[in-house]
């Protein structure tokens, strides 16, 4: 679009000119041709640096004005779209666009609308032979997303073409259901489990130390780590190394074992660290019944059998005034 302001008496008349020759209107290409305002739909003919507008006014007087420059510049072009990133957290990852070499495009790169600010310390932009590259030097989770995208703009006619958008992603496996700390009495089995998307390689530690399957240890290298005949010398803080397929790790949240060594005490029905009278009566007192009645005591049912009966009186008999050891 080019304009002219004038003034003059009376009316004024206007013809837009390339050089000498008069410029006339073509629908959907050229309007205004006679006019103070001369409109171009672009074309690459219409690249002159001798445009120029003749101002008449009413009664035949007439000025030209300076020559004035089009330049019909081109929209940028694709030579591929842009790849999606890939990386470990803390490690570089590179995205690029093909396109032609060109000092008359302008480029940016983009999340959503928004322009990447400059930061020298976390990325980098950079041209090559008909390429463009951002380069993240250390990925972070404020860089995950997929709304990237890049915008090239034509300097000369203010045209842009907008590449598609594509992603950062972390490879990174997702903990979805961490491990539980749980207390285990001397002897018992000690399970952990754990849920993570995106793992294919697990390996559970203790204290920091890898864990590997034999004796009383299986599931070292999976989802489930079960140890049996737990110890004392088991208990600690357990986690598992999580590893993607693309070798990014993630670790789980430490889980504790405690191991309760303290065994109960055979026949101390009422748990005051003796065999005596007292337990006597509680056994008394809960005689005949069966699991499930009102009354009965698990406590007094010493043979596991269900019922208080006299193959548990003879086993507190025999061991009666004896202290827990």
């Amino acid at each position: 679009m080019l304009t002219v302001g004038a003034t003059g008496s009376g009316s004024l008349d206007y013809q837009w000119r390339r050089g000498v020759t008069d410029i006339v209107n073509d629908p959907g290409h050229i309007s205004g041709a006679t006019t103070a305002t001369l409109t171009l739909t672009l074309e690459p003919n219409d690249a002159a640096t001798n445009y120029n507008c003749v101002v008449t006014t009413s009664v035949g007087c007439f000025s030209v004005t300076d020559e004035v420059e089009v330049r019909a510049g081109a929209t940028p072009s694709l030579l591929s779209q842009p790849n999606d990133g890939f990386a470990c957290m803390g490690q570089l990852v590179q995205l690029s666009v093909n396109t032609p070499n060109s000092f008359d495009t302008f480029v940016e790169w983009r999340r959503g609308e928004t322009v990447l600010p400059p930061d020298p310390n976390h990325y980098s932009t950079t041209s090559g032979p008909n390429v463009r590259t951002l380069t993240i030097f250390d990925l972070r989770p404020a860089d995950i997303g997929n709304d990237y995208n890049v915008r090239l703009v034509d300097i000369n006619s203010s045209c842009e073409v907008i590449t598609d958008f594509f992603s950062v992603s972390a490879g990174e496996p997702t903990i979805t259901d961490e491990p539980d700390s749980i207390a285990v009495p001397a002897g018992g089995t000690a399970q952990f489990d754990i849920v993570a998307d995106g793992a294919s390689v697990y390996q559970w530690r203790r204290n920091g130390m890898p864990l590997s399957n034999g004796g009383d240890i299986g599931g070292a290298m999976s989802t489930t780590l079960v140890i049996m005949n737990v110890e004392l010398a088991d208990a600690g803080d357990f986690d598992c190394v999580t590893t993607s397929a693309g070798g990014c790790q993630t670790i789980s949240a430490a889980a504790t074992l405690t191991v309760d060594d303290a065994a109960p005490c055979y026949a101390d029905v009422t748990g005051d660290g003796q065999r005596d009278l007292s337990d006597l009566a509680g056994m008394v007192a809960s005689f005949g019944l069966a699991a499930g009645d009102p009354g009965f005591s698990a406590d007094a049912d010493l043979d596991n059998s269900g019922v208080v009966d006299l193959s548990d009186l003879a086993g507190l008999l025999a061991v009666f005034g004896v202290p827990c050891p």
